[in-house]
């Protein structure tokens, strides 16, 4: 006789991290910036917490800096889900408040100037993408753990009941927290390119085939969280 588990649904939260610093004038705008960043997560963690039961959100966070480019690794400990309590939430700021430390600041000249600031976005939350367990059930489901995304159908990708399946429920989502582009000049920058050299369609330099399919094979839906100020 067959038996039917049901794993509780549950919805995966991790929040991908920039802590470059250099581009503010004053510690106390910095300060300013940072509250507002902590308590934003703080807003998105709660408002998943009541909607779902507290229970059922699991999150987690990386740190990384936009100017440290392609090559550089992801700057965090640890790529465990965490459950949604308040102790939890005191450990990320801790550690957030951590990377600011002056020990912990890289001197501009020491950094890679000309390095392209999608190239760390990208890299980041690739790393996310594999670092962290998307598909773990609960204990009451048989599935197997797995860090390797889902097989694919015969065409190469999910089939479209699926993927819409997985972008409407949002179950595993990734938040990049950081400078958005906002104008050419922007753009410009957060590309490293010259004016002469933006593409017509820059969709491919920002979000790269190979990173989009493995969004869609984890089954996470990716937004992003400008922490640039009003005022710039």
């Amino acid at each position: 006789m067959d038996i039917a588990f049901k794993s509780m649904a549950l919805h995966n939260l991790v929040f991908v991290i920039d802590v470059d610093y250099e581009d503010y004038e004053s510690d106390h705008r910095l300060e300013v910036r940072n509250n507002f960043v902590k308590r934003g997560i703080l807003y998105i963690l709660l408002h998943y917490g009541y909607k779902y039961g507290f229970e059922k959100v699991r999150w987690g966070y990386k740190f990384y800096q936009a100017r440290a480019g392609r090559n550089a690794s992801i700057i965090s400990r640890g790529s465990d889900f965490k459950e949604l309590r308040h102790k939890t939430f005191e450990d990320f700021e801790q550690e957030f408040e951590a990377r600011f430390d002056a020990k912990d600041k890289v001197c501009p000249s020491q950094q890679k100037q000309q390095s392209s600031k999608s190239a760390s976005v990208q890299n980041a939350v690739r790393e996310t993408l594999l670092d962290f367990q998307w598909d773990r059930p609960d204990i009451t489901s048989p599935a197997k753990l797995s860090l390797r995304p889902r097989k694919s159908s015969r065409a190469g990708k999910l089939g479209l009941s699926q993927e819409n399946d997985s972008l409407s429920s949002g179950r595993n989502v990734v938040f990049v927290v950081s400078r958005c582009p906002r104008s050419r000049a922007h753009l410009l920058d957060f590309l490293s390119v010259k004016d002469d050299d933006l593409p017509a369609d820059v969709t491919e330099y920002i979000l790269p085939k190979s990173l989009n399919d493995m969004l869609v094979q984890q089954q996470v839906v990716l937004h992003w969280i400008d922490t640039r100020s009003h005022f710039e």
